[in-house]
């Protein structure tokens, strides 16, 4: 709740023609006239109040579950249970073709090995799993 709301939601009372101030003894006909007041004369009060409220109606979190850690065999997907060591086809997203061993790397990478991409013999290559089109095992 910030300060404006508040102040519109404070209850001022009327006596009589004319309106009394909560906090001292200013009194007014107008209630947008003691609602300003509020604001200037006893800004620091009303911040005070809000700071309190609104500590109050904070919702208090939950400490979270602690999951239990997973071994490495659970990040291998299905796609690297058949292909891994072994020597692989792989068509990407953008067109390129890469062939050689496929390594594991972790759950988002692959590395291929004595790589060939495009003709072009490389050492090595990581891919991410999600540009992959197509891997195709080239050994069983």
């Amino acid at each position: 709740m910030n300060i404006d709301d508040y102040i519109e939601k404070l209850e001022i009372q009327k006596e009589g023609f004319f309106y009394k101030c909560p906090y001292c003894n200013y009194t007014n006909a107008d209630v947008k006239a003691i609602k300003k007041h509020i604001k200037s004369k006893h800004y620091d009060i009303i911040a005070k109040e809000v700071e309190n409220l609104n500590k109050q109606n904070k919702p208090q979190r939950k400490p979270m579950k602690k999951q239990p850690k997973k071994k490495d065999d659970d990040y291998k997907d299905y796609m690297l249970l058949f292909a891994h060591k072994k020597k692989c086809k792989i068509y990407l997203d953008n067109g390129m073709i890469v062939e050689g061993t496929v390594k594991a790397k972790d759950r988002f990478n692959i590395m291929v090995l004595d790589a060939k991409v495009d003709d072009k013999e490389v050492e090595r290559i990581i891919i991410q799993k999600g540009h992959i089109v197509a891997l195709i095992p080239l050994e069983e």
